[in-house]
């Protein structure tokens, strides 16, 4: 369905970085003011989020190496040319395909917890008659 209007490489992309829309707001808000610092309370004023969670995910991002950090100030500052790249193919499909990209999103996570809650289901034991 909305998976066959999205690239291969931003669908793993997506998969492998962004857990939520609100990730994606930010990855896509530093890359897009790539000359700016920005501090989580800045963040979260911006895209009127929580300041926390824009902490969990700065600190994320520039874990996996999308950002670098000086004090409380992060950049958009990509480890590589082919991690900017991804991120700008992300950010172009976008902008091209705002609802396949949050429907891939969703979708995505609501496998994920399917899977976490299969592992959770009670059997019956066929020996308890």
């Amino acid at each position: 369905m909305f998976e066959e209007d999205l690239p291969s490489g931003v669908q793993n992309f997506l998969a492998e970085h962004i857990q939520s829309v609100g990730d994606l707001e930010v990855l896509l808000l530093l890359k897009s003011n790539a000359n700016r610092s920005w501090t989580a309370e800045t963040i979260a004023l911006q895209l009127r989020t929580n300041q926390q969670l824009a902490v969990r995910q700065l600190k994320t991002f520039e874990s996996k190496g999308f950002l670098s950090s000086e004090g409380n100030e992060y950049r958009y500052a990509p480890r590589s040319e082919g991690v900017d790249q991804q991120v700008s193919n992300l950010q172009k499909t976008y902008q091209e395909r705002k609802i396949s990209v949050i429907n891939f999103i969703y979708s995505e996570r609501l496998t994920q917890i399917r899977e976490l809650a299969k592992a959770f289901i009670f059997r019956k034991d066929p020996n308890d008659g």
